[in-house]
């Protein structure tokens, strides 16, 4: 086991450095698409557990005692459970974490060897390893699979109970007076009525919300994704990102942002773009929606306060 502890070791010092890399990566991307994680501080954990265990791994090489194993399993048992939990977008975490995992069995595995003799008791401890690593991913997978499941049943169940009473309230009134034209449908978003507008001037900025439409976070969760339109009257070049802040809330509690993969809907790109004196631009955020029928309120005000001013449109995503 000597020899695996000094290849595991530095595989795990040399292997902290990359992930420290990504974690930097990560973190900036969660910041900029706002989705709330914290997969780049986890990552950060991650590999300062790395460090750690592998500078055990190498120093007690040769140790007689099981201290040295047990510090082993608790660094990269830790280390694998904060990867499994906190990767969120961060994927490549999951393959760490296992590497994490599979360290902290070969330490059992070491022990195990100063008490136990049979290559069989060994196979099976890491057999037990790997089908924890594979598990602990397959349950992640799973939840959100059937989360992402029910809440599209409960969705698709609120639309055709919208289509039912609206094929009812046409069979009550079948018949028409001639040369009148059909009633207008009702919009799927509108205004707050008497509070706030859904256009109006924020600062030196012109902003107004245009529309909402349904789509899948990256992990198959319903989101609801938001467009507005902004120009730039100001005499300096900006972006929305510089200038605004956005909040969406749905049944009263602020929504999480949600990170869309798919570009035939979604682009991220414009929020940040910077634009001329002058010019209007597109942007979308996109959140994550904890109900299918309640209703989203979502706001755009001035960065950092300079401004009372609010601009706000309500959406319905029953209706969209």
């Amino acid at each position: 086991m000597g020899i695996w502890k000094i290849v595991s070791g530095i595989l795990s010092i040399i292997l902290c450095f990359f992930v420290i890399f990504q974690s930097f990566a990560a973190g900036l991307f969660n910041i900029l698409s706002g989705n709330g994680q914290s997969s780049g501080t986890a990552g950060l954990i991650v590999a300062a557990l790395l460090l750690a265990g592998g500078i055990v791994s190498i120093v007690t090489r040769d140790a007689i005692s099981s201290i040295g194993n047990i510090v082993i399993m608790i660094l990269f048992g830790g280390a694998a459970a904060v990867g499994y939990i906190l990767a969120g977008a961060f994927s490549d975490l999951i393959i760490w974490s296992t590497w994490c995992l599979l360290c902290a069995v070969m330490a059992a595995v070491s022990m195990a060897a100063d008490n136990i003799s049979g290559a069989l008791t060994y196979f099976l401890i890491l057999l037990i390893g790997f089908l924890l690593a594979l598990s602990g991913i397959g349950l992640n997978l799973l939840r959100d699979s059937e989360a992402s499941s029910d809440f599209k049943a409960l969705l698709q169940e609120k639309k055709d109970e919208n289509q039912a009473d609206g094929a009812q309230e046409g069979n009550e009134n079948p018949e028409e007076e001639a040369g009148e034209p059909d009633s207008a449908p009702e919009p799927a978003s509108t205004g707050t009525p008497g509070e706030m507008p859904s256009s109006g001037n924020l600062g030196d900025y012109h902003v107004e919300i245009k529309n909402a439409l349904l789509g899948e976070d990256y992990e198959g969760n319903p989101a609801l994704i938001i467009t507005y339109s902004w120009t730039n009257n100001s005499d300096e070049t900006t972006s929305a990102m510089s200038e605004f802040a956005e909040q969406a809330f749905q049944q009263g509690v602020e929504m999480d942002r949600a990170t869309v993969r798919s570009s035939d809907i979604y682009n991220s790109d414009a929020y940040t773009k910077d634009i001329r004196p002058g010019t209007a631009l597109d942007v979308q955020c996109a959140y994550v929606l904890t109900s299918p029928t309640a209703e989203v309120e979502f706001e755009v005000r001035e960065f950092l306060g300079r401004s009372d001013t609010v601009v706000s449109r309500s959406f319905d995503p029953s209706n969209l």
